[in-house]
């Protein structure tokens, strides 16, 4: 069930298979972890994912931070995904489950993908002088409900 080195180790044991060990540098859990409230850690301390520690998950007093130094990053999810400030009140943007994903701006959609294209809502401004826009097809501008239709060719 249990052992007890003096000076040493201690080893919790179920049904002879070994499951807790503590060692100089902190303690091993072999098995699953089951938590009935929470983790509590402390500022800048980690959790670590990966063989090789690959992906970093951490909160540096200022800053959540999710690292990830191999290979790419996914987010996966079985319906949507919203990115929204702490309190839930304000989205940056959203991922709609084969639908539109819509980025904001102070809490206002501004550009939105859909199944013809893309919805913009405001002004497209460009700040670096000339603009082009390449186009396949023609442009419709709606100008105060009247149509200016610029043809391809």
């Amino acid at each position: 069930m249990a052992a007890f080195y003096d000076n040493g180790a201690v080893e919790l044991y179920y049904d002879g298979s070994k499951k807790i060990e503590t060692a100089s540098g902190g303690a091993s859990i072999t098995g699953q972890l089951d938590l009935s409230s929470h983790l509590d850690m402390p500022d800048d301390a980690r959790i670590k994912l990966g063989t090789g520690d690959d992906l970093e998950l951490w909160h540096d007093s200022n800053n959540s931070i999710i690292k990830n130094s191999t290979g790419s990053l996914f987010l996966r999810s079985d319906g949507n995904i919203y990115l929204q400030d702490a309190g839930g009140n304000e989205s940056f943007a959203t991922f709609t489950d084969n639908g539109a994903v819509t980025l904001y701006y102070d809490n206002s959609a501004k550009l939105a993908t859909a199944s013809g294209g893309v919805t913009v809502t405001g002004d497209i401004a460009n700040s670096s002088g000339d603009m082009t826009l390449d186009v396949a097809g023609d442009i419709i501008l709606d100008a105060d409900g009247e149509d200016i239709i610029l043809k391809d060719g």
